[in-house]
């Protein structure tokens, strides 16, 4: 206590300021997360084994869009694959269902996925997905490049894409990848509404949460380009695949997603709007503001 408050006098009245805000925005982001932690222990998700081929777990984004669009459409009913698709807010939830044996497949990103392999951890990469992700900053702040953001406080998920773009868009405005204070948070939506709330001063976040920021006056700071478009896939088990029984679904997969993307590439938002609204629980608004990614046929990627 004698240190921190030597510590304290040490600083100017504005440092004291700036230091106390980090203090005080880290603390009451760990109270949510603790808070959201617990309201997802208490409430399991219904993946209990049926009859299904596959069950496969996905998240509110543009890359699980296919799947969602396949589904509600009956593509992979006349296809004859059953298909259940599993729904979380947060890909440390989809990690935790796959790795539990709750799913047979989930979306994951190259980084997560990397972290999985160093820890031995047994999976296989099936497919490609493809999606848009931005960096973002508080639209109350009077930020207009990234060296403004400077010692402020970033919002985004441990070991994921998320924080690869937040490097790259620190390396590029020439500046350390020390130089934001990241507070982990899993869920995009819980980063996006405090991000809205000025509880973060930046986020990175994926489609649609990056239009909807951008709609209630975020700021882009940067946003993903080229390869880094493609980071998402859809990854199995490895005793999954290794069932000789399951290459059959797999390729049916497949094939349902493409005609899925076939849809979306030629009709855009308008296929999708009761999936975006019902199930993304986003407004028409974001709805009407969202452009999907150009989606490619997929490409397996083992």
């Amino acid at each position: 206590m004698i240190v921190a408050h030597i510590f304290l006098l040490s600083l100017s009245s504005k440092e004291k300021s700036v230091f106390m805000r980090k203090i005080l925005l880290i603390l009451l982001s760990l109270g949510l997360l603790m808070a959201c932690n617990q309201k997802e222990e208490n409430a399991t998700p219904s993946v209990v084994s049926g009859n299904e081929d596959i069950r496969l777990a996905v998240l509110p984004i543009v890359d699980c869009l296919p799947f969602y669009y396949a589904e509600k459409m009956g593509l992979y009913d006349s296809l004859g694959l059953h298909l259940k698709l599993c729904p979380f807010e947060a890909q440390n939830d989809c990690d935790t269902a796959l790795l539990g044996g709750s799913v047979d497949g989930s979306f994951m990103d190259a980084e997560r996925f990397a972290f999985h392999q160093k820890r031995g951890v047994a999976l296989v990469r099936e497919m490609q997905t493809e999606g848009d992700w931005a960096l973002l900053s508080s639209g109350t702040l009077r930020i207009k490049k990234m060296k403004d953001l400077d010692n402020r406080v970033l919002g985004l998920p441990q070991r994921t894409t998320e924080n690869l773009l937040a490097d790259q868009a620190l390396r590029q405005a020439g500046m350390k990848p020390t130089a934001l204070v990241r507070v982990q948070v899993n869920s995009y939506r819980t980063c996006a509404s405090m991000l809205e709330n000025n509880q973060l001063d930046a986020a990175v976040l994926p489609e649609p949460f990056a239009t909807e920021a951008r709609l209630l006056g975020a700021r882009q700071m940067y946003e993903a380009r080229g390869a880094e478009k493609s980071r998402g896939m859809i990854v199995f088990r490895s005793k999954y695949i290794a069932d000789k029984s399951h290459a059959k679904f797999l390729e049916l997969l497949r094939r349902g997603y493409n005609q899925a993307v076939d849809s979306l590439n030629r009709h855009g938002v308008k296929c999708c709007l009761p999936i975006l609204l019902n199930h993304y629980k986003i407004s028409q608004q974001v709805a009407d503001s969202l452009h999907l990614p150009h989606y490619s046929h997929v490409r397996a990627t083992k």
